[in-house]
């Protein structure tokens, strides 16, 4: 069956192919019996050392190796800088090379020899007519030539099978740091740079690629935590306020307490549905959970359920102490906001603020208390005052906010939407909101916003896998663009010339 197998996977490579395709079958096995891992410019090289026949016959890998992968004999690794492939089980190797190999290798090699003749009965002629040809110094110079350049070619050759070599071990630890093996990759990585400060003149490729596998085998090697227990999507994490803890949610219903070293502290059960955000007190005694279940739970730091809010028609998206601690805000699918007020034990609702007309992501309160901001899916942002009266909305995104925060002095406040943007707002005293600025630079939606504690820095996190941290400093204001005009900005360019692109197009439109 196996043999009926192989035979009509080769077949399938049409007859001209059929000599190449049991090569490389043969070359994806080795002397250990086991299937090695190879990527397509290895088997060029491992096909040009068994025979100069099969060089005519390279154009052809490509499309024998495609009917492989597709008839499932061989399986296609994916990998930077090159793919790779390997036999898809070990029972096919003592196969190949016990009852297809040993033929294949002779034929090969009586091949080769006839070459060899031919190649030194060629010699031997052209030997006689340059005898004829030169006499005594000319025939001597003419064979150090040939010398020189047989060396160097061989020398060539040798370089390229190292770097061969390099590049295949730079490949082999970028596979096992995917797979989660640091260590391991992180020693092939180091194996890979001594072999390569071996030797000279390589191209700027494999170097750049050696060094950016060895950078990330570094980085990730030196990974000092990882927090892990929950038993599914973890949906936020947050610091007490101290430092010395921290709280995660997660979609398996629970609220878990970490020290900062990865200790699990406690599992904090109760909810019935995903927990989507935690939050501390400011004294860190307290913590309050906002849930899909509709309910806002609270819980000293020892884990011990204290109250539960029930009041949302919807799940619970978000949550938040005032500064004094006094008050929680809650956001919810149902598009309201709540306000609750904190004695002990017990909380009291006190106020719903009804303005929203899709759900709210977001709350959160101002350093002095006295400002609720809450984020919506209806593209916009809402000030409240305490007592529910609707300040003003904050207009401008083109899709969903779902986060919002303010600056540590209270001037700034910055929303994250889902149109790949974030928004700086400035207020001044006494005086309503208005934009400072839109950040551009995220490529998909923007899920996260914070402010430093110093205020000088703004991080976003999105869908576009990255982080993106802003210098505040840099951020021109538009009051000064609208007062000076155009010359103004261009002042600041000249005076500022690493300005984000953000700035740069300030002026367009004067």
């Amino acid at each position: 069956m196996v043999e009926r197998y192989l035979e009509e996977v080769v077949k399938e490579c049409d007859p001209e192919n059929q000599t190449i395709a049991q090569v490389v079958l043969y070359l994806l096995t080795d002397e250990n019996n086991t299937r090695p891992l190879k990527t397509r410019p290895e088997l060029e090289v491992d096909l040009k050392g068994l025979t100069t026949e099969l060089e005519s016959e390279i154009e052809k890998l490509d499309l024998v190796l495609k009917i492989f992968v597709r008839s499932g004999l061989v399986v296609l690794v994916p990998e930077i800088p090159a793919n790779r492939y390997q036999l898809i089980h070990d029972y096919l190797v003592s196969f190949i090379r016990q009852r297809q190999g040993a033929e294949l290798v002779e034929k090969l090699k009586k091949s080769e020899e006839q070459r060899k003749l031919g190649e030194a009965r060629l010699n031997r002629v052209l030997r006689r007519r340059l005898q004829e040809m030169f006499i005594g110094v000319t025939v001597m110079a003419i064979l150090a030539v040939f010398a020189a350049i047989a060396a160097l070619w061989a020398n060539e050759q040798r370089k390229q099978a190292q770097i061969s070599e390099v590049k295949a071990i730079s490949a082999s630890s970028a596979a096992l740091f995917a797979s989660d093996q640091k260590l391991d990759a992180l020693r092939e990585a180091i194996r890979a740079r001594r072999k390569l400060q071996n030797l000279s003149r390589v191209d700027a490729d494999t170097q750049n690629n050696v060094e950016l596998v060895l950078r990330r085998a570094v980085y990730g090697a030196v990974e000092s935590n990882r927090l892990e227990g929950h038993r599914g999507e973890v949906k936020s994490a947050v610091f007490s306020p101290d430092g010395k803890m921290i709280a995660s949610t997660s979609d398996d219903n629970t609220v878990k307490l970490w020290n900062k070293d990865g200790t699990l502290l406690n599992t904090l059960k109760g909810h019935g549905a995903t927990v989507y955000k935690v939050a501390f007190s400011p004294d860190g005694q307290t913590l309050t959970s906002a849930s899909a279940d509709r309910t806002i739970k609270l819980w000293n730091k020892d884990g011990i359920l204290l109250a539960t809010l029930e009041g949302h028609d919807a799940g619970v998206l978000d949550v938040a102490f005032s500064p004094n601690g006094q008050a929680i805000a809650s956001a919810s699918d149902d598009s309201s906001v709540k306000v609750w007020k904190v004695s002990g034990k017990v909380l009291v609702l006190l106020t719903t603020f009804t303005g929203h007309n899709a759900p709210v992501e977001a709350v959160a309160f101002s350093p002095d208390g006295n400002t609720i901001a809450s984020a919506s899916d209806d593209k916009t942002v809402k000030l409240w005052e305490r007592d529910g009266t609707l300040l003003t909305d904050l207009e401008g995104h083109r899709a969903m906010v779902v986060r919002v925060a303010f600056s540590p002095d209270g001037k700034m406040i910055a929303s994250a939407s889902a149109d790949k943007t974030v928004k700086l707002w400035k207020i001044e005293t006494g005086n309503l909101p208005v934009l400072l600025t839109t950040l551009n630079g995220h490529s998909n939606k923007v899920w996260g916003v914070a402010f430093s504690p110093d205020g000088k820095t703004l991080a976003s996190a999105s869908d576009d896998k990255t982080v993106i941290l802003w210098n505040l400093d840099r951020v021109v204001d538009l009051d000064k663009v609208m007062a000076y005009g155009c010359n103004w900005v261009q002042d600041y360019l000249k005076t500022n010339p690493d300005v984000s692109e953000n700035e740069r197009h300030l002026c367009d439109g004067f």
